[in-house]
């Protein structure tokens, strides 16, 4: 492989300025909705019992979604995968914004939500991180984009606070939606796939996957 492929396609510190906002967005959002709860729960008449599980879907959806959005990564690249996920998010969000009963707050807020914080993770940025920075350099950038992600806690926490106290709930979910919809525009500076290392098993879903000899996944051929 040449030089000129291994180069990235955008200059580096656009990835890491893209790729490090993207992570503050979909992590600063997703630790804010603890602030939801009483002005949701109180209109909507809600029990805490019945929020805290919708909140609590989150947690398995982003599980069983994250190995499939890594393979989508790999198959598709990852600027068409954050992209997708931070649609997917700002979706789930709106949806919450009109979500009349525990049971569809479960289905918006914990299922569509938390598929979409899976498909446009911090874990998935990484990985155009990985592709796009040197080896010698890695653990540096690594370092700064986990600070990113936290920064984004500490910065959305008075952002959506101050929507509530203005808007109200639901425009404030809308207006946090909106503000995920800046992921689509950024994700195009992490465009690319990893490439598949020869003599490695194919997976559809995992890749790559152990080399031969090793015990391989479920969905390996």
């Amino acid at each position: 492989m040449t030089s000129s492929a291994l180069r990235p396609a955008v200059p580096l510190l656009v990835i890491i300025i893209a790729g490090c906002i993207v992570a503050a967005i979909g992590n600063g959002i997703r630790t804010s909705f603890g602030l939801f709860t009483l002005p949701m729960t109180s209109d909507l008449g809600l029990s805490r019992e019945g929020w805290g599980m919708a909140m609590a879907i989150q947690n398995p959806a982003r599980g069983i979604a994250q190995p499939f959005a890594g393979a989508f990564a790999d198959r598709v690249g990852t600027a068409c995968t954050v992209a997708a996920g931070g649609a997917l998010y700002a979706l789930g969000l709106v949806l919450m914004a009109f979500s009349p009963n525990a049971a569809i707050m479960t289905l918006t807020g914990g299922v569509i939500t938390g598929v979409g914080i899976a498909i446009c993770s911090f874990s998935v940025v990484m990985a155009a991180f990985g592709r796009a920075v040197p080896a010698e350099k890695r653990s540096l950038i690594f370092g700064v984009a986990t600070a990113a992600s936290s920064f984004g806690q500490f910065a959305f926490a008075p952002i959506s606070r101050g929507f509530i106290n203005a808007f109200g709930w639901q425009t404030a979910l809308i207006y946090l939606g909106a503000m995920l919809l800046l992921i689509i525009p950024l994700s195009y500076a992490l465009r690319g796939r990893s490439e598949r290392t020869a003599g490695r098993w194919r997976c559809r879903f995992f890749r790559p996957c152990r080399a031969p000899g090793a015990m391989a996944p479920i969905g390996c051929w």
